[in-house]
């Protein structure tokens, strides 16, 4: 209840800001029907925690009117099916992008962010990283109707990460390295309303440990709301 309070309030606040401010403002919501999940005891680097995920999806996209700005927010929460316990999951996404390449079929924008992972339990470990990141995101409208984005963004600079233990113990890592790959597809109805399927993958690898500590795969639906 406390996460979907917290979503609602973010969600009126995008919509009351993308309203007054900007022109082009997609707004997703959807759950996921497919998800898997492996996260890994960063101190043996052999223990893995695999289950399904399911969670919810939020991804505010706003492309601004003075030179086509973007600007990206995607935030899943939601439940690793493990047993007998089960991890909540929570993963936050935020990009500006700078257009590299505009055209009326397709943009293509030079990004910069950061990723922010965050894995809780009472019984498994609980895994933190976050990392700026780098990367390409290009938009491609073939039709009137159908709309697609792929979005690709890799670790640059330092980030950090750690791994948290019942006994109330951790361990801090630095400079993890950490991929994000994410691939929405759209079908609008209408000017303002539409459906789409939204892919996204995140891979967290340990340097020191050369271990993948986080492997996430999930494939939502829902509708759009363009403003």
């Amino acid at each position: 209840m406390k996460k979907a309070i917290v979503l609602m309030l973010v969600s009126v606040f995008l919509v009351l800001v993308a309203s007054s401010t900007y022109g082009v403002t997609t707004l997703f919501i959807g759950k996921t029907f497919e998800g898997r999940g492996t996260t890994t005891d960063y101190q043996s680097g052999i223990t893995d925690y695999s289950g399904d995920i399911s969670n919810t999806v939020f991804n505010f996209t706003n492309i601004s009117e003075i030179k086509k700005i973007k600007f990206d927010i995607n935030y899943e929460t939601g439940d690793f099916e493990y047993r007998p316990q089960t991890p909540s999951l929570e993963l936050w996404n935020v990009q500006a992008g700078y257009p590299l390449v505009s055209r009326d079929k397709g943009l293509v924008y030079l990004t910069l962010g950061t990723v922010k992972y965050a894995e809780y339990s009472d019984v498994y470990p609980k895994h933190k990283a976050t990392s700026p990141m780098i990367g390409f995101n290009i938009i491609g409208t073939p039709t009137e109707n159908i709309q697609f984005e792929i979005d690709v963004q890799h670790s640059i600079f330092h980030g950090g990460s750690t791994l948290y233990y019942t006994s109330g113990s951790s361990l801090d890592y630095s400079s993890p390295e950490v991929t994000a790959f994410k691939v929405k597809v759209q079908y609008n109805f209408s000017d303002t309303l539409g459906f789409a399927i939204h892919y996204q993958a995140l891979d967290v690898r340990i340097d020191q440990l050369q271990v993948d500590a986080v492997d996430l795969n999930t494939t939502a639906a829902g509708f759009i709301y363009r403003f």
